[in-house]
Formats: C-alpha cells, structure tokens, sequence
C-alpha cells in the first residue's frame, strides 16, 4: 500500500517533496519493523541525503531523518556508527533546538538504547534519567512518551543488575499503558515482554511466562510472526526459560508446530 502511494506521489507532485518524503518515512519504519534492514537503510539513506541537499543539515527534519538512519544502523549491529550519528544529531540538536526540545529527548531516548546494546547500562541510565524527568515536566507522568522513557530507564537498571528496580518501573509502565492504549498496543506488547524479563530475573517464573507467551502471542497477531519485534520477544523469552530450567518447554509462534525453548537459545531455527 505505502509504495502504491510513494509511486503516486512522485508521478503527481514529485522525488523531493515534502509529502513524498513523509511517505518514504513511513515506508523505512514499516521496513525496519518487518525486519527488512538493508532496504529501510537505502529508504533512509535516500532521504537524508534529499532533506539535507534541500533543506540543509541542520534543519529539524533532516536531523530527525538521521536519528531514523542510526535506528537502523543499530538495527544492522553497526553500533558504532548509530552511535556516532546520533552523537553528532543531539549536538546539533541541542544547539539549534534545545536540551529539552522534543526531538533533542527522542534522539537522547534513541541513543540510550544504542549505549545500552553496547553494555554501557550506566551511560544508558543517565541520559535516560534526563528524558524522563524533562518529559514528565512537559508532558506529564502518565503521558505515553514519558512511559515508553521509563520502560527503557528500566531496562538500563536492569542491565546494571538493580532488578528490584527496574520491576517498579517496568510494572508501572505496563499497568498504565494496558488501561491507556490497550494491551495489544506495540509499546505496551514491547512493555510486557520487558517485564516478562525482569520477573525471570527474580525468579517469579510463573508470573514471567506468562507475560512472556501473553506479549509473543499479541506481536504475533499484531505485526506477524516474522516481525523484528515478534523475533526479540521470542528470543528474549526463549532465553528467560532456560536461564530458569525450562529449555525443554515448547514455545509455539503462530501456527508453526512447537519448539523447545533451547533451540532458540542456541541459535537454532
């Protein structure tokens, strides 16, 4: 749908213009989320390159569209070049926009996570303090970008091993997104598997199955088995069942018979 709509635009208004940009946007995220890496980084890369020729490298469209890049660069394991274009965006960004403009926070939101695929919990932790007090003040508590902050602040606690912690966290975002935007929402999905995680952690392995095969089965029916996010959750789910002794429990994804949960911990598909 989204490339019947890129080829009309660019018949009727145009490759460069504003409207045909937004839709390439779109089709790079639903790219990255379907797991197509190599073309949602030739989508944002074509992009880039269009906003920063005609709109200049500091305009606050074209330094959105390279935190976008870097999101896929990260996706594509390339964490040092992520972590360089996002470095470079939120300086720019903060000189242009501000430290606590919306974009100067998203871009920060997205560089904690690259720190945090590169173990640096505690980088992560900070910036990711910094967000969440500046979008709680603007935005409020109970606000879904303030949330969706928390939940990844959790996840840097939990890395650094304050697992009590991160469960407060990570608990609250999930019982507030569940009554706010619904329990197949995708943050909310991303949210339970993450709290999912931190109760394999603590050992409540009752409650954290449940979670994990209640937010697997939600991606499933929401993005499809094959999704990126469907592909972590599985992982991430996989691997909390046989750090608790489980490798031997069937974890069933769509209608594809049932594997034991030690062939995803291994590597094996």
């Amino acid at each position: 749908m989204l490339q019947k709509g890129l080829a009309a635009r660019v018949r009727v208004i145009g490759p460069e213009a504003d409207d045909t940009i937004n839709t390439l946007s779109e089709l790079g995220n639903v790219q990255l989320a379907l797991g197509e890496n190599a073309a949602a980084l030739a989508t944002e890369q074509r992009i880039v390159e269009i906003c920063t020729r005609t709109k200049g490298a500091g305009h606050p469209w074209t330094l959105r569209l390279e935190s976008d890049l870097a999101n896929v660069l990260a996706a594509m394991n390339d964490l040092a070049g992520a972590g360089a274009v996002e470095e470079k965006v939120m300086a720019m960004q903060r000189q242009e926009l501000g430290d606590e403009h919306p974009e100067t926070l998203r871009t920060m939101l997205n560089h904690a996570d690259t720190l945090m695929l590169q173990n640096d919990f505690a980088g992560a932790r900070d910036l990711l303090r910094k967000v969440v007090d500046a979008r709680s003040r603007l935005l409020g508590p109970d606000n879904p970008r303030t949330l969706y902050a928390m939940d990844s602040l959790s996840k840097a606690l939990r890395g650094l091993g304050d697992n009590k912690g991160s469960l407060e966290l990570v608990q609250t975002v999930y019982d507030k997104f569940t009554q706010s935007i619904g329990a197949d929402d995708e943050r909310t999905l991303e949210t339970e598997s993450d709290l999912s995680t931190t109760l394999f952690r603590l050992g409540r392995v009752d409650e954290a199955r449940a979670h994990g095969r209640h937010a697997l089965a939600g991606y499933v029916r929401v993005i499809g088995a094959n999704g990126a996010a469907t592909i972590d959750t599985l992982n991430a789910y996989a691997k909390g069942l046989c750090d608790a002794g489980f490798g031997s429990e069937l974890i069933t994804v769509d209608a594809t018979p049932g594997k034991p949960a030690s062939e995803y911990c291994s590597g094996k598909t």
